[in-house]
């Protein structure tokens, strides 16, 4: 064992350890396989008494339940974010044409050898003004685009899974095996 012990722990942890071949096994959702308890984790299971363990297997089976209602929230949330990924892509579409225009307007207004007049500046502040609210649009739809996908990816890979769900129920096994 490579955690320290006191000789009482030695002693308890002694009279009530299992030989490593049958040491219980718990499902690893990351190595997609049943792997057996180290004799550490058995040391943790035999002191930390019966009734702990006990309330451990208690809280599994109500966080199956949390675990059921995030699965359902993760798949709702997905679809969610998905519409708004697709939405701001198309509503972003729909404002590249007006962008677009304006580019074009602007490429071709000529002020040269006027900068410096008064109503030059502000004939350009507000043909530009419009433009200000379609810019805070466009930058908004990027941000909703930017969310959703990161999002999305974590959703992914911090949801929950049913390789999660089957690890969480795994540990009822070693947990009562004490």
């Amino acid at each position: 064992m490579a955690v320290l012990l006191d000789e009482g722990q030695t002693s308890l942890v002694n009279t009530f350890k299992k030989p490593p071949g049958q040491l219980p096994k718990y499902y690893s959702a990351a190595k997609k396989a049943k792997v057996r308890i180290s004799t550490d984790f058995e040391a943790f299971l035999l002191l930390m008494g019966g009734p702990s363990r006990s309330d451990a297997v208690n809280w599994i089976q109500q966080a199956r339940l949390y675990a059921a209602a995030d699965a359902d929230r993760d798949s709702l949330v997905a679809t969610s974010l998905t519409n708004d990924l697709v939405d701001a892509i198309a509503c972003q579409a729909e404002l590249q044409p007006i962008f677009d225009a304006f580019q074009e307007f602007k490429s071709s207004f000529n002020l040269a050898g006027f900068e410096q007049v008064p109503e030059c500046g502000l004939l350009i502040a507000d043909l530009q003004r419009p433009m200000n609210e379609f810019q805070i649009m466009g930058g908004r739809l990027l941000h909703r685009q930017t969310f959703a996908t990161l999002a999305l990816a974590s959703l992914h890979t911090h949801g929950v899974t049913n390789d999660h769900l089957s690890e969480l129920n795994s540990w009822s096994g070693p947990l009562t095996a004490y």
